[in-house]
């Protein structure tokens, strides 16, 4: 399997960022967050190297950000189906300021939070549910170095402006690097990028 296919805008991140997955652990992903100013009270990774696997191979690409309305159905943030995550802060600054086609579909939530573990044991998942006007859920990596503060910072910072403004969006964070709990050798994980 060819995991950094499924990066986003993936020549441009290689090329700039020299992205290289390796065994993480818990602390190292935390001290990471913290040096990057990520929140940590909202971080989840995935429970075993089999959910890891069948992420990759679903073909979603990282970072990556889903959006679900108060009853938890689908908004999709792409005006066409391959569009970049380059679009996502101009979506949020307009959720409330247009009406946002909302799929039937609230399955999907939950199967995006099913097999997930918390980081951190502060990690509250959507503490305040019935405050919430919206959900976010992002995928993420370590792994992906700069681009984390081009995306994942700039979207908790535009999540932080929101709710200044009135606009509740809970959100998690999951992270999809190789977490040393997954029993993977750094031998496999290079086998399994290239």
């Amino acid at each position: 399997m060819h995991l950094l296919s499924h990066l986003s805008c993936k020549t441009i991140i290689l090329k700039l960022y020299g992205i290289q997955p390796k065994l993480e652990s818990k602390q190292n992903v935390l001290n990471y967050c913290n040096e990057m100013g990520l929140k940590k009270n909202n971080l989840y990774s995935f429970t075993d190297s089999t959910v890891l696997y069948n992420f990759y191979k679903s073909g979603i690409k990282i970072p990556e950000a889903y959006f679900f309305s108060k009853n938890k159905r689908y908004i999709d943030y792409r005006s066409e189906p391959n569009q970049c995550n380059g679009g996502v802060l101009i979506f949020m600054d307009s959720l409330f300021s247009k009406k946002t086609e909302i799929s039937n579909d609230s399955v999907l939530f939950n199967k995006l939070i099913e097999n997930i573990v918390p980081l951190s044991q502060n990690s509250i998942m959507f503490p305040n549910e019935a405050d919430c006007d919206f959900y976010a859920i992002f995928y993420w990596a370590k792994f992906l170095g700069h681009n984390n503060k081009l995306k994942l910072l700039e979207w908790e910072r535009k999540i932080s402006e929101l709710q200044a403004k009135g606009i509740n969006i809970c959100h998690i964070k999951i992270t999809t690097d190789f977490m040393d709990y997954y029993g993977f050798t750094e031998k496999e994980i290079e086998t399994m990028i290239k």
